[in-house]
């Protein structure tokens, strides 16, 4: 299979892994209705699919640079499947938090193993443009996810069937997964060179990209989670308004990683990201200091969206190439302080919402910015001191 044609298999599954991740928040109401439970029992869902794939986060990446991308790959397909059709059809609680954990294990070890395989084949600064059209199609199904549960949900009164058919789309690329190449992820002594690769665990650089990436995923996941509830707070529009601004933060997200794709390697990973990041804090600081004025909270919101598009894809590609000897460990490990970072800042973000003020919470999104910015600062001082 040539380089292309795999990253269009890996763009579908990313695709569908958008899907599923927001169609399920439509299809909440349902699944509380067919278990007997009330919706707030039903989030449980959330936590124990962020279980499933912390845990599916860590164990991976030395799966990949063992077995390679393809048998992790099929293994998470055969994973998802199933649980995915587990929870739509659950009739009690505990079922359908099992099958939510399980489906956490396979979402994760898919996400990691699509973003080695491609930041593999496209090795050097090819990666940074294949990867942001990798997270892309994450961005574009995290769009129509919604969207179709809304028509199904007007259609048939029911959201589920969105899922089913996000099943049968990834079960469609097992067999194209076959024609990828097997074999270990690591690159071969003879390239890498005579010395032993050094424990990756063990470097600072590595646990530096992975406090940028939980400072990230926590600023996404925070303002994309409470962009409507803060809206709706701090100004005298209502909370449909407040969907369609989230809605806009998502697609300036999807904009941004758009424009690095298609600059190809005009610019360096190290260039994208003092840009991006730089784009963040004005628009941080932007929301914070326009607080109940409806225009500037909006151009805020699309202008960090639009900066933070570039940013997960382009520290993945960083990651993978500079610890091109353990690529599937270090990702997977930058991956899953990215997951304790979604935890972790918007729970924090929501307590400053609705126990302190609107303001307070924005606040904290301006202080996420500064502090990925600062980061990235000591980051690449280390890679300095590296190369020196």
């Amino acid at each position: 299979m040539s380089r292309k044609a795999a990253l269009a298999v890996a763009c579908i599954i990313l695709f569908t892994l958008g899907i599923f991740a927001a169609a399920i928040g439509p299809a909440l109401d349902e699944l509380a209705g067919n278990t007997g439970t009330s919706l707030a029992r039903v989030g449980a869902l959330f936590t124990v699919s962020f279980a499933g794939a912390l845990t599916s986060q860590i164990v991976s990446g030395p799966l990949i640079d063992r077995l390679g991308q393809r048998p992790v790959m099929i293994a998470a397909i055969l994973v998802m499947v199933p649980s995915y059709i587990g929870i739509t059809l659950s009739t009690s609680l505990p079922m359908l938090l099992f099958f939510g954990f399980i489906s956490g294990l396979g979402f994760a070890a898919l996400d990691v193993s699509c973003s080695v395989l491609v930041a593999q084949l496209f090795a050097g600064q090819e990666s940074l443009s294949a990867l942001n059209w990798l997270h892309l199609f994450f961005g574009v199904g995290a769009v129509i996810g919604p969207a179709l549960a809304g028509l199904f949900l007007r259609l048939a009164d029911t959201a589920l069937p969105v899922l089913w058919l996000a099943t049968g789309v990834l079960m469609l690329t097992i067999p194209l997964l076959y024609r990828l190449k097997p074999g270990p992820a690591t690159i071969p002594a003879s390239a890498a060179g005579a010395n032993p690769a050094p424990n990756v665990y063990r470097q600072p650089l590595l646990w530096a990209l992975g406090f940028l990436l939980l400072l990230y995923v926590g600023g996404e996941t925070g303002v994309s989670g409470w962009t409507t509830t803060y809206v709706e707070r701090s100004t005298t529009l209502g909370p449909e308004a407040g969907a369609l601004i989230t809605s806009g933060f998502w697609l300036a997200l999807s904009a941004g990683r758009l424009a690095i794709a298609q600059a190809g390697t005009r610019f360096t990973p190290q260039i994208v990201l003092w840009a991006s990041l730089s784009g963040a804090l004005a628009g941080g600081a932007l929301l914070s200091l326009g607080t109940g004025a409806i225009a500037v909270t909006i151009g805020a919101v699309l202008l960090i969206g639009f900066f933070f598009g570039p940013v997960f894809p382009t520290v993945v590609a960083l990651t993978t190439d500079t610890f091109h000897r353990s690529p599937g460990k270090a990702v997977s490990v930058a991956m899953a302080m990215g997951s304790l970072g979604g935890a972790l800042l918007p729970w924090l973000q929501g307590v400053l919402l609705d126990r302190i003020s609107p303001s307070a919470s924005v606040i904290l999104v301006a202080g996420v910015t500064l502090a990925m910015l600062a980061t990235w600062g000591i980051i690449q001082r280390q890679r300095r001191r590296a190369a020196a």
